[in-house]
């Protein structure tokens, strides 16, 4: 499902798509999701820039976001239409 709908799901059952704040809750979600045979998946993660591009923030408290690791050469907002944040491996690595 697109990113909206994946936050309307997490809504709907009052829940919130995550947003990592430390270097340790990446780990620890990079941990759980590689032990659990994820690492072809990709995950919504509640963070964006579709207020003001490049200023990507929490989408649950619309502070700005505390953590990132991004992949070398991203963000890069490909075709002007890239504003919410996804989780996924690289080099098997979340």
């Amino acid at each position: 499902m697109n990113w909206f709908s994946a936050a309307l799901y997490c809504r709907n059952y009052d829940m919130d798509l995550a947003v990592i704040e430390s270097a340790a809750e990446m780990n620890a979600l990079s941990y759980l999701t590689t032990n659990e045979g994820h690492l072809g998946l990709y995950f919504w993660l509640g963070v964006t820039d579709l207020a003001e591009e490049g200023k990507f923030m929490s989408l649950k408290d619309v502070r700005p976001m505390l953590y990132a690791k991004w992949v070398k050469g991203q963000p890069d907002d490909a075709g002007q239409n890239e504003d919410c944040v996804h989780l996924w491996a690289f080099d098997n690595i979340f």
